[in-house]
């Protein structure tokens, strides 16, 4: 993933780019104070999907939060369970 779409992301999603690496190896130099969450696999396997991404930027333009429960619980419906 090129670092220019990395950035868009983190820009739609409204988080700093460095929310991408939480959970991974530190560097040489780096140190791990162990507060930190990981963050799931299956997130960035998600966004790096061009609809995935497509439908994260959509969802975050949904301004009414009642209608974006109402899409999470529908498409919790659609895949068979609430425990995703």
């Amino acid at each position: 993933m090129s670092a220019s779409r990395l950035h868009e992301m983190a820009r739609v999603l409204q988080v700093p780019v460095a929310f991408f690496f939480e959970g991974a190896p530190p560097t040489a130099g780096q140190s791990r104070t162990g507060d930190e969450a990981p963050s799931p696999v299956y997130v960035s396997d998600f966004l790096a999907d061009s609809d995935g991404f497509r439908l994260v930027r959509a969802f975050t333009q949904i301004s009414d939060p009642a209608l974006r429960r109402s899409v999470v619980r529908f498409v919790e419906q659609i895949v068979g369970g609430d425990d995703c």
